[in-house]
């Protein structure tokens, strides 16, 4: 948030203002940097107060404070505010309470139970007390996006077997459980808009009491443009007051994304035409917006929604109708419950066939979808089977190992290729379910089985042919630990020379890029985006070298090389003992050029898995897999010109890929330009 220069600027010029209209004593609550607190500082404060739970934002705010002079000015309490007392901790109320306590949500930072708090217990009663932000606006707006639709729910038609006997769903997940909604950054990522901009709330944090109720009820949109419903885009308008407002609409902000609400329904009710209405649920509590899809009024050109008629057993029915019970359904509804049922308990009611559900992070319904690595590892799977069965006589070493981080489908995919046994490695109890599920009792009575234990365990055993394995995180780095488990796995689990590992071969390649988008996100560009304040070599210092997760759609960049090979790591090749341990700790030397003249920020790196000799996944960002990329960022800009050589030392020591860039060529080697070792 430090970099957006606007939202700075905004804040500076309402915190004047409320200073200037007589609010002398003020309250900075989260204040991290203390960035608000100086603003009131410098526009003349009498007494600042400054509340950070963390502590080492606490310790490093005080840093901050010494270096701009303004130590003694600003008084930082360690406590977040809902702990700060009268007179233990201020000497009386305050008259101006300032915090940007905002997620892209608006309300997932707690603001509304924060001010809540501090207005009855810390803020004076009086005409000229303010809080700054005034309040806000929330709007939304219904849009088909590839992108979130891959990552909201298994698509049933992506597999050649049939998985809808389970329903997998995508969240955002976090340490509190689920929640209601995930950001984007819809500027970056191709979307189109099906209907207008619509308001959903107004909040007033003036009077944030009357919030802390939950609250419920129904919007009617419009659809103005046909297409699959895939989401619903929330912004707001965030007015500090009545003269400066900030925007997180698409493109206006570089601290704020859009949140994002994805409409789960089924494959057949996401398409909508123009004229149909949409009906939203929703939901406002004191910490969140939820919203989801109640209905679908359809136009008269399309088939109205499913109806429950003929779905539900007698019983059920006569329960429903049950007057006296309290269950009955009013008759206006009976021809056609979706009126008052939200699609996801429609489509339960609809899916006789429904036995499991089962909720995963985002990232992993991204992996399920991803046809071609499905695709692949389903064609591998089959093909080292036949290679199998050619090279043993009694069909000994037919066994599979399935090791993975996340829910995957390849044990079914071994099973139904025909190797057997398949053992799963997880301790994943949704996960077994899931697949349990999916593969029957007969396949799970003896062939599909489950290990909670590591994979040395079965160091020694026999009737192994295969191990597939994930070893990319979602992330884009190399999983925790893979070469090691794939070096046990050739050296002491699976036959030499005939078992088979999937992916039989890792490549990973890389280039330079430049990303004013990943500079903003992962450092303070300069003191100017502070407005002279200096933050930027304190915040720096903790800046993360590796940037996991690179997602080139939301963060544009410009490539400033051609793809080069860095490295690979061959496991199917012939190996002896000492050639196999060489596996761990692998250094390859390959010549880079620049291809055009550009100021470098980092090398991005991604992989080529090879399953089999034709077949190759590549999580390259071109591609469009659901892999994001790693960036190893420089400490300071590099500037290139085109033709430039260089040299790329890459190594890759305990599952960890890390690299220096060099000027020159091979056989004349310069000082490193820059040294990138890939730690978080």
């Amino acid at each position: 948030m430090l970099n957006d220069k606007e939202r700075n600027q905004a804040y500076r010029n309402a915190i004047d203002r409320a200073v200037k209209n007589g609010c002398g004593r003020v309250l900075d609550i989260g204040s991290g940097t203390c960035i608000l607190s100086m603003f009131a500082v410098q526009s003349g404060a009498k007494e600042v107060y400054a509340c950070e739970m963390s502590k080492t934002m606490y310790d490093l705010s005080l840093d901050i404070l010494s270096a701009n002079q303004m130590k003694d000015s600003v008084h930082v309490i360690n406590k977040k505010s809902h702990d700060l007392t009268i007179p233990g901790d201020l000497p009386g109320q305050v008259s101006l309470i300032v915090t940007e306590t905002l997620d892209c949500g608006l309300l997932g930072e707690g603001i509304i139970s924060t001010l809540t708090h501090a207005k009855h217990e810390l803020l004076a009663a009086n005409l000229k007390a303010q809080i700054i932000p005034k309040g806000a606006i929330v709007y939304g707006q219904l849009i088909q996006c590839e992108k979130i639709r891959n990552y909201s729910q298994v698509k049933q038609a992506i597999f050649s077997h049939d998985v809808s006997s389970v329903h997998i769903r995508g969240a955002e997940i976090s340490e509190k459980g689920e929640e209601p909604y995930t950001t984007e950054e819809m500027s970056c990522i191709d979307h189109v808009t099906l209907s207008n901009p619509f308001h959903i709330t107004t909040y007033d944090f003036q009077t944030p009491e009357n919030y802390m109720e939950e609250s419920k009820d129904n919007l009617n949109v419009s659809i103005v443009r046909s297409g699959c419903l895939d989401a619903i885009m929330v912004w707001f308008e965030l007015r500090l007051d009545a003269q400066e407002t900030l925007s997180s609409a698409p493109g206006h902000s570089v601290c704020w994304e859009q949140a994002v609400y994805p409409c789960r329904l089924s494959e057949g009710e996401q398409t909508v035409e123009a004229s149909d209405e949409v009906i939203l649920n929703v939901r406002l509590t004191s910490s969140a917006i939820c919203l989801d899809v109640l209905d679908i009024t359809r136009s008269q050109s399309i088939q109205p929604s499913p109806k429950v008629d003929g779905i539900l057993s007698s019983q059920e029915l006569s329960k429903l109708n049950d007057v006296e019970s309290g269950h009955a359904v009013p008759a206006s509804c009976k021809h056609n419950t979706s009126t008052n049922l939200p699609y996801q308990e429609l489509n339960k009611l609809n899916d006789v066939e429904l036995s499991e559900s089962i909720t995963l992070p985002y990232q992993d319904i991204s992996k399920l979808n991803d046809a071609d690595l499905t695709e692949s590892c389903n064609e591998a799977l089959s093909d080292a089977f036949e290679k199998l069965k050619l090279s043993s006589t009694n069909y000994s070493t037919l066994g599979c190992i399935v090791l993975c981080s996340s829910l995957t489908f390849n044990p079914l995919f071994a099973l139904w290729s025909g190797l057997s046994p398949v053992v799963c490695i997880t301790n994943d109890t949704n996960f077994m379910q899931c697949l349990k599920t999916l593969a029957g009792e007969r396949e799970c009575s003896g062939s599909l089985r489950f290990m909670d234990k590591p994979l040395e365990v079965l160091a020694g055993t026999e009737g192994w042919g295969v191990l597939i394995i994930d070893p990319i995180e979602p992330g884009g780095q190399l999983r925790q630990g893979v070469v090691e488990d794939i070096v046990l796995a050739k050296g002491c689990v699976l036959p030499k020379d005939v078992g088979i590992v999937l992916p039989r071969k890792i490549e990973v390649w890389g280039m330079l890029i430049s990303s004013r988008s990943l500079c903003q996100k992962s450092h303070v560009t300069s003191d100017d985006v502070t407005l002279g304040l200096d933050i930027a070599g304190f915040i720096n210092t903790f800046r993360v070298k590796n940037q996991i997760d690179f997602d080139v759609k939301s963060n544009p960049f410009v490539s400033l090389s051609d793809p080069a090979l860095l490295l690979t790591l061959d496991f199917m090749k012939p190996h002896d003992d000492d050639s196999l341990l060489s596996l761990l700790n692998v250094t390859c030397d390959t010549h880079m050029t620049a291809s055009k003249q550009g100021k470098a920020d980092g090398l991005m790196y991604w992989f080529n898995l090879g399953y089999t000799e034709g077949k190759t996944v590549s999580t390259d960002p071109e591609t469009g897999c659901h892999f994001n990329q790693v960036v190893i960022m420089f400490k300071e800009k590099v500037d290139v010109i085109s033709g430039q050589k260089l040299v790329v030392r890459t190594s890759c020591k305990n599952s960890c890929v890390m690299a220096t860039v060099h000027a020159g060529t091979l056989n004349e080697y310069s000082q490193p330009l820059f040294v990138v070792p890939n730690k978080d």
